[in-house]
């Protein structure tokens, strides 16, 4: 599992040293794997946070980060209501975007438990693979300025800028760029200078 995101993986990047991280959030954690790779990379981590929306990745999560110590919360964070995952519904125009907002008229049983990004708690790293909610929940985190690194795969096109210049604007240098496919790209921000 650790050979998708290091050494050599989309996630690393050039350091001068190790870095003193205690807090990670991870939103759209899937099956752990990040996590997993996460404890050794910062290996000064005491605290993370992880959400998943999808069952079955949520379930493969419980399972692989056990005894770490993670706080897993099953849910889409959004700033969106009615929120429905599109593999769900069929609608293969959103799975470049894993969940479509405002979908009232779907069964209640569909609709995801959702967490607004204001109500994320402080962190020293922010890693975001949330399915085309990465600029509203960058928008919308209040604790953005006191997180050292941040950690996104865009996934919509029309968003890199957006987000790459409010990054920036809060001081962030992007120390690694990876097109990953022709709409997805992960890069990592990290703190100034």
């Amino acid at each position: 599992m650790l050979s998708i995101w290091g050494p050599e993986g989309e996630y690393t990047y050039p350091r001068s040293g190790p870095e003193d991280v205690l807090t990670l959030i991870d939103v759209g954690a899937n099956i752990g794997g990040f996590i997993v790779w996460a404890r050794k990379w910062w290996p000064s981590l005491t605290e993370i946070v992880a959400y998943e929306p999808a069952d079955d990745a949520y379930m493969l999560m419980l399972h692989n980060v056990r005894g770490m110590g993670v706080a897993m919360y099953q849910g889409a964070v959004t700033t969106r209501q009615n929120v429905v995952l599109a593999v769900e519904i069929a609608q293969p125009e959103n799975w470049g975007g894993r969940f479509a907002a405002d979908a009232p008229t779907w069964p209640a049983d569909k609709y995801l438990p959702t967490v607004h990004p204001r109500d994320l708690p402080p962190c020293d790293v922010l890693k975001l693979d949330c399915e085309g909610a990465e600029l509203e929940i960058i928008e919308n985190y209040p604790h953005l300025s006191a997180c050292c690194i941040v950690l996104v795969e865009i996934h919509r096109g029309a968003y890199l800028h957006p987000i790459h210049d409010k990054l920036t604007g809060f001081g962030f240098v992007m120390k690694r760029g990876n097109l990953v496919a022709d709409d997805c790209d992960v890069r990592v921000y990290v703190r100034g200078p």
